[in-house]
């Protein structure tokens, strides 16, 4: 096998490789089983190199599971469902469509399982409220007749809505909609006969009430050696450093993809964040925190050292390379307590709050996680003083 290719950039800036190169590097880290450094080489590539990456081992079973474990440890769940879903793996493919935000595909996946239920609530979430509904009705318990009933009434189909309402036992909710169904609608007539049934019926019924898979746990799992020869056989050939098809590495996305603010995003939308981000030089003594004023962005140190100071000018901290500073400024209004002060010459990433804003603005999804985040965190650090407090007392 030929020897693994090492992908390093140097000191700042940003970095150009040959499309050829990367892929080989990414097959042939994975083929000596490690997979995690091979997630995050991929995870730092600003442009989209899946395609190739996939075409490239699409014929090989084995090592096409070690790609989609790749995309799993990267964040790039909508891939690595692609890739269940072309193993026939199609359980693990729903729940990854599911968290890459992609009900509709999920709800495919789920249904192709042979899970009726979830995929019917992936295709409510989605918006595909009929195919929805159809499926809630292929189950015989009143509480999927009443979610049936639910889609119906959303999509304007009052005939079918009141069917399911009677179904689930609803009468007064299925004679309603069986009398709402419009004059001209082909199902009128059917409408007012089965109204009349359910009126003149004696034996009227009440209603009743009637996991994302460990796909990679931890670590780098080694490759066996049949998958080891099946890498190295696609991984061979020789490298285009022609100056074509050239990929570029995003300098700081490694820290920036381990805040803890932004650990249940996606690589997509980590990218979209990131894509917001400009990489600052500061000299030595400028301020990226000032106490008194909101902080206007947040920082991600990536040379360098900063000081955190109080107002009364004694340092409390010192932060180094991957530390991060001013992200409760993304939220919040209200005046820094510290400065922040460059304590040489630094480089770091610099995310404006007012772009983070508007992402959250028009995005809900990805609001509700970082919400989330943010809320045990905070959650964490309130238990963690209450505890400190009642040890002292």
């Amino acid at each position: 096998m030929s020897e693994t290719v090492t992908i390093r950039g140097a000191d700042g800036g940003e970095f150009f490789y040959t499309l050829d190169r990367v892929v080989q590097g990414l097959i042939q880290t994975l083929a000596s089983g490690r997979v995690d450094e091979a997630a995050e080489l991929y995870s730092r590539v600003r442009e989209d190199i899946a395609f190739q990456l996939i075409a490239k081992t699409q014929g090989h079973p084995e090592v096409f599971q070690q790609v989609a474990n790749l995309f799993y440890r990267s964040r790039d769940y909508q891939r690595a469902a692609y890739c269940c879903e072309q193993l026939d793996e199609q359980e693990k493919a729903a729940q990854l469509y599911e968290k890459a935000n992609d009900p509709t595909a999920a709800a495919q996946c789920y249904a192709t399982a042979g899970q009726r239920l979830k995929a019917a609530e992936m295709f409510e979430k989605g918006g595909n409220l009929v195919e929805a509904a159809g499926l809630y009705m292929m189950e015989s318990t009143p509480e999927s007749a009443v979610r049936a009933a639910m889609c119906f009434e959303k999509a304007q189909r009052p005939f079918d809505a009141a069917q399911a309402w009677e179904k689930a036992g609803k009468t007064e909710k299925a004679l309603a909609l069986y009398h709402a169904v419009d004059d001209k609608s082909p199902d009128k007539k059917v409408a007012a006969r089965l109204a009349k049934e359910l009126l003149d019926s004696s034996n009227l019924r009440r209603a009743g009430t009637g996991e994302v898979p460990a796909f990679a746990a931890g670590g780098g799992a080694l490759v066996d050696s049949g998958v080891v020869a099946a890498l190295a056989a696609i991984s061979g050939g020789v490298v285009d450093d022609d100056g074509k098809n050239r990929v570029t590495m995003m300098e700081g996305f490694d820290s920036f993809g381990r805040l803890p603010l932004f650990s249940e995003l996606s690589l997509a939308e980590l990218k979209t964040i990131y894509h917001l981000c400009d990489v600052v030089s500061l000299p030595f003594g400028d301020k990226l925190v000032e106490a008194g004023a909101p902080a206007a962005a947040l920082w991600v140190i990536l040379e360098g050292a900063v000081d955190v100071r109080s107002t009364s000018g004694r340092d409390i901290a010192r932060l180094a390379v991957g530390a991060h500073v001013g992200e409760m400024g993304l939220f919040d209004e209200s005046p820094a307590g510290v400065d922040v002060v460059a304590a040489a010459p630094v480089r770091a990433l610099r995310l404006d709050k007012r772009g983070f804003r508007d992402v959250m603005a028009s995005n809900d999804a990805f609001a509700v996680r970082v919400w989330r985040v943010l809320f045990m965190t905070l959650r964490d650090r309130l238990r963690a003083t209450t505890d400190r407090l009642a040890a002292g007392s």
